[in-house]
């Protein structure tokens, strides 16, 4: 049976090479993986396979042709979620984050999308983007993601949340 992980080594290693060169990184894991030769071809039939089931999923809504359809590299909105996706693996921080969404999303011609959508799942993950576009707001703007939540919502983690204190209900008050 494998040993489990070593977590905190795993951690360590993600924050040294969140801000390292790129290029040193990868050479260096390539030369990591270089003992590794024989299990490539099984992954990569893995991967394939994985992909092949995923493309081959069919829902009445739509599937992931549908949505690489829709939002092909050649249009902004593509790009910008393909831009998205590379750089959220990257980045630390929750702000940097939330600046990076709603950058991106003023990027995109989301309700025009919507409309023009060939599947449910097109429609659904354009429409979810334009109101989405319209919540953030860029650096420097009123409202958006770093606006306080609305009442009843949850802040995004525990560590965003105000320090516990007796609420008007415990101590016997109305609402």
């Amino acid at each position: 049976m494998a040993s489990p992980p070593d977590l905190a080594g795993i951690e360590a290693r993600l924050r040294r090479a969140c801000r390292a060169d790129e290029t040193a990184v990868v050479d260096a894991l390539a030369a990591e993986c270089a003992g590794l030769p024989p299990v490539y071809p099984a992954a990569r039939q893995r991967a394939l396979a994985m992909i092949e089931r995923a493309r081959g999923q069919h829902s009445f809504i739509g599937d992931l042709n549908d949505l690489l359809h829709e939002f092909p590299l050649s249009s902004e909105e593509g790009q910008a979620l393909m831009a998205l996706a590379e750089a959220l693996l990257r980045i630390p921080d929750a702000a940097t984050i939330e600046r990076l969404i709603a950058e991106k999303l003023q990027r995109g011609s989301w309700s025009e999308r919507a409309g023009d959508a060939d599947s449910l799942l097109g429609r659904i993950a354009a429409q979810a983007l334009a109101a989405a576009s319209r919540i953030a707001s860029p650096p420097g703007q009123p409202g958006g993601f770093s606006a306080p939540p609305p009442r009843g919502c949850r802040p995004r983690s525990v560590s965003a949340c105000p320090p516990a204190t007796s609420s008007p209900r415990q101590e016997g008050k109305p609402r």
